[in-house]
Formats: structure tokens, sequence, C-alpha cells
């Protein structure tokens, strides 16, 4: 169900001075893998993929940190906001940035975990991997027929 919640607002200051960029500050224009491509070249990453950038940062180049960081909190201000909105059993993260969990996973339940206690910590639930993986969408729609 989360999927186009990936589009609602996550950078309030930055929305503020700049309207007409209104895909840049959703969770999906911070945490996508065209977003943190977008987000490492202004940083001058010289790259043509998420791949490379995953590659550059892991080999040292830490001023690409800041982004991944921010991916995560992005994600925790997503799933919080799931949370209380729909009072969840569960988030289950899946897509292809599963293959670079290690870059934000942790960091993304820390930030919920902080942000939810801080509301209501009746709200929180589990985070995990989707055991579906990068799959989980296209089963959910091969399943829907079957619901009627």
């Amino acid at each position: 169900m989360g999927s186009e919640f990936g589009h609602v607002i996550a950078d309030i200051k930055s929305l503020m001075k700049n309207p007409s960029g209104l895909k840049n500050f959703t969770v999906e224009g911070i945490a996508s893998g065209t977003a943190l491509l977008r987000r490492s070249k202004e940083l001058g990453f010289l790259g043509e993929s998420v791949e490379e950038l995953v590659y550059a940062y892991k080999n040292g180049d830490k001023k690409y940190q800041i982004i991944f960081e921010e991916m995560a909190f992005a994600l925790a201000l997503l799933s919080f906001n799931l949370s209380i909105g729909f009072n969840l059993e569960g988030i289950f993260i899946s897509g292809g940035l599963i293959k670079i969990k290690d870059l934000y996973l942790d960091n993304l339940k820390k930030n919920y975990s902080l942000l939810i206690n801080e509301f209501n910590p009746k709200f929180k639930t589990k985070i995990q991997l989707a055991k579906t993986k990068n799959l989980a969408g296209v089963i959910g729609a091969g399943y829907l027929p079957y619901l009627q």
C-alpha cells in the first residue's frame, strides 16, 4: 500500500525555497535509485549508476554518506506516516534498493523508532525486508484478481 505514498513531501524547507521542485523533495525524490544518482551528481559524482556510487562510497568516498543518511530518514518519515495513518501490522521493504540495505536499513529503523516512540509507541510496528524481495509489487498485482 505504501508505493504511491512515496510521493509524500519529506523536505518542507527545501520545497518552500523551490516550490517548482516538488518531485525532488518527496520520499521518492530523496530515497529512490534515481534520486540517489541525481543527488550524488550534485556532490560531484561522475559515475553513471547507483552501483558505481555504492562502490565509490564503500571504497572510502564518504562525501556521499549524507545521501544515505537522508535516504534512511526519508524512509523513516514514510514509515512513521504509514504507521499512524493505518496502524499497520508490519512494514515490508521491497524493490531494487534491497541490494544496498546495509547502507540505510539500520538507520531507517533507528530513526523510525525515535519518531514513533515520541508520538505514540502503540503505533510502532516491525520493519523488515519483504520475503519476496523486489518482486513484491508484481506478486501483489498478480494476486489482485483472486480477491474478488
